[in-house]
Parts: C-alpha cells; structure tokens; sequence
C-alpha cells in the first residue's frame, strides 16, 4: 500500500463506491420487505381492502364517481372465506370514524391535551395473534372486549402522556367519546412497518360503533382484512378463491341496490405488491431482477476495471513472483498471497463502502424509495432496520465475489510464466 499509493487509492475508492451503491438498493428493499418486530410475518400477508367499484350505475350523473371504494363487512372475512385452504388467521382493522380527533386526547384529571397528533387503529382479537408486539405492561383486549372503551398505546406515546411505561390500568380521555381504560402498552414499532406502527390501538367497534363484525351482514361494511396464509401455502389458489366467492356474493348486492352497470376490481395485495406498487408483476422476482441487473452492474464492471488495473500490475511483479518461485513456493501459494493481498484491499474498500451506504440511505430514503420504486413514503430511515445480520452477510460475499471476480484471472495469467521468464523481466 505505502509503495503503490495510487493503485491502492484507486482500487479502495472503485470498491467503496460500487459496495455502496450496490447495498443502498439493497438497503432500500430490505427496509420495505425484510420481516422485522413486529410484523415476523410480513412475508405472509395478505392485505384485503376490498373493491373499488367504476361508474356504477343508475345513479344521478353527478353522483357517479369514476372509482368508489367499498371496504368488507365482517362477515364476508369470517365466514365467507376463511375457509380456504392455506389461510392461517383473518384480522380486521378499520379507520376510526371521521368525528374521532386523536388530538383531543388528555389525561385523566387534566385539561389540556397534549401536543401529540396521534396514529389510531382499530383491530380486533386477531390483530395481536397476527404480530409479535411486546407487551411493556399489561395486556391486549380480547374478543369479549371489542365493543369496549379501551385501548392499547404505543411506549412513546404512553411517554407523552404520562412521561412513564406502566400506565395498564390509567385512563385517558377522548373528547366526544368520553373516558377511556389503558390496557396496554407494546414497544414501539419501526415507521416501516405500515401495518403495526400506531399510537393508538382501538378495539374494532368502540370508536366506529358498527355493531357485531363478525356476523353476516353483507359482502360490504367497514373493515379490511390482514390475512396470513399458511408456509408454503399456494398463495396465487387464494387470491383467485376470495375473487371467487367475492363476485358471487357481489352479484346478490348488484340485485338487492338494483344497479345495472357495475364494475369493480378486487383490491387484494400481496405485502411486497403493496410495499413495492408493482404493476402486476406476478412474484417478487418479477419485481425485483430489473434490480438485480442493476446490482451486477454496480458491482462487475468496477471488477473488471479493477482487473485490468491488477493485470497490470501483475506485471511489474513477475520478478517478485519468480525468485519466491525459485526459492521453492508453488504456485498455490503465490496465488493465495495474491488473493489475500487484493482481499485485504476489497475488505477495507467494502468497510467504507458500507459506511457510505449508511450515510446515503440514512440522509436520502424518501428520495431514494421514490427513484427505485415510484412510491412515496411519509417517514424517515428507521436506522434499527438497516443494522441487521443479513446487510453484513451479504458485505462479506460481496467483499468475496469483488476479490474472486477482480484478481484471480489476473494471477492465474501471471504465474502462467516460469522461473525463466519471471526473472528475465527484472532486466
């Protein structure tokens, strides 16, 4: 390294720069994709809002909407299909209803609210057998306690209200919908995961007071379902099942409001199809090798520019490599000397590689998550996704694959020459 400043200076920068664009694109994915706390199952979900119905007819022309959304009734989740194959659990969430403002909300005993706009949900049993949240004091509610004035909060959100953790058991108030009992408090959930990072979590009837959700009421109502299929389950089979069984039931609804133009398109999405907002693609190859050329460039062709230069430097060492073979060393250790040497370099190359690659991803993700994949996203990089076992893994193969792919065609062509001729080149 002191002798050749340049060629070090060189070959360090080329892989620092080609790891750091190569693991920002994978740092991206995986923070949208990786399963984490506590969504262990993300890989798994199915995500059912429902239908968005087009121009429906015989409404007034100024009624007619080009897309109306329509959610799911109860119901249709727990007892149309939860029967198919492969489905493991349905959980239901909804929205609390628009007259809720999760600013007003105060402690008990106090007058002023805190300045906080939370997250709220509301969800049912099944929501918490879905996803591993921790539990940093109490309990969740239960199926006898979805009709309840009770709740569930985030750790920070407990901080900001009663600046402590074990609250199970206060109350807090919400303005138009009087006290509320505390049941619980999970640890908080990175902003990436979408499905489980609220403030508040709601029983599935107390806020939007829809009355009983899980009796047949109709194919429409107010809920969306999380539906968790089965390791190994034939997830295309399921989706085409709940189509199925949706637009047989959607045809009882078509006669019973008495429309006579009716379209719709079933809004059902795998996680990644959500987390990515592919086009269609039908697996998360499809969606993803347009990615994984990109990542081979990024990586090859500073290799082989990388090999070019180590070729030529091959050359003012053939003196070097043929007096250590004339004092008896094979050519097995020669090239393990060679591959050690360049390894050396691509390991330190792949260290601030990486470092840049925090920098970049930590200083640029909403740019970054819009330029890859064309959606928007309303947070910031949970720097807790990006330090995991897997981004170091894949650091050290491709700290390999760089070393392997740059330098041993250049030292197989080197020691190609025999003692002769290695030495002759030291004229």
């Amino acid at each position: 390294m002191r002798q050749h400043k340049l060629f070090t200076g060189i070959y360090v920068a080329s892989t620092a720069i080609s790891l750091a664009l190569a693991m920002t694109l994978f740092m991206v994915f995986h923070i949208k994709l990786a399963p984490g706390y506590p969504e262990y199952n993300r890989d798994r979900i199915l995500i059912f809002y429902g239908a968005e119905f087009n121009d429906v007819g015989p409404l007034p022309p100024t009624q007619i909407t080009k897309y109306m959304g329509i959610h799911l009734s109860g119901g249709f989740a727990t007892e149309v299909i939860a029967d198919i194959d492969g489905i493991e659990r349905i959980a239901l969430t909804a929205s609390p209803e628009m007259s809720f403002d999760p600013s007003n909300i105060r402690t008990e005993g106090s007058d002023k609210c805190i300045d906080w706009s939370a997250d709220a949900i509301c969800v049912d049993d099944n929501y918490w057998k879905t996803f591993g949240f921790e539990f940093i004091s109490g309990a969740p509610f239960t199926k006898e306690e979805l009709n309840d004035a009770k709740a569930v909060i985030s750790e920070s959100y407990a901080r900001a209200l009663f600046a402590r953790t074990d609250v199970a058991g206060e109350k807090m108030i919400l303005d138009g919908h009087g006290e509320c009992t505390i049941v619980g408090v999970v640890k908080d959930a990175p902003e990436c995961m979408e499905l489980t990072c609220y403030d508040i979590f709601f029983p599935l009837n107390y806020i939007n007071l829809k009355g009983s959700y899980d009796k047949w009421d109709g194919i429409h109502g107010h809920y969306e379902a999380l539906i968790t299929y089965s390791p190994g389950a034939d997830v295309d089979n399921i989706k085409k099942e709940i189509e199925e069984r949706y637009h047989r039931y959607s045809q009882e609804y078509i006669k019973n409001e008495g429309f006579t133009k009716f379209d719709y398109d079933i809004r059902i999405y795998r996680n990644w199809e959500k987390a990515l907002a592919t086009g269609g693609d039908s697996t998360i190859w499809d969606a993803l090798k347009k990615y994984f050329y990109v990542v081979l460039a990024f990586l090859f062709i500073p290799a082989l520019n990388l090999s070019g230069m180590i070729s030529s430097r091959m050359n003012s060492r053939l003196a070097e490599l043929g007096v250590r073979k004339a004092y008896g060393a094979t050519n097995a250790q020669i090239l393990w000397q060679l591959l050690w040497e360049n390894l050396f370099l691509t390991f330190l190359g792949s260290l601030i590689g990486l470092a840049l690659s925090y920098i970049i991803t930590g200083n640029l993700f909403r740019f970054l998550h819009t330029l890859i994949t064309g959606g928007t996203v309303d947070y910031d990089t949970p720097m807790q996704m990006l330090f995991s076992p897997r981004i170091f893994t894949v650091t050290l193969l491709v700290c390999v694959l760089l070393n392997i792919a740059s330098a041993l065609l250049p030292a197989i062509l080197a020691l190609k020459n025999n003692i002769v001729q290695s030495l002759y080149n030291k004229r």
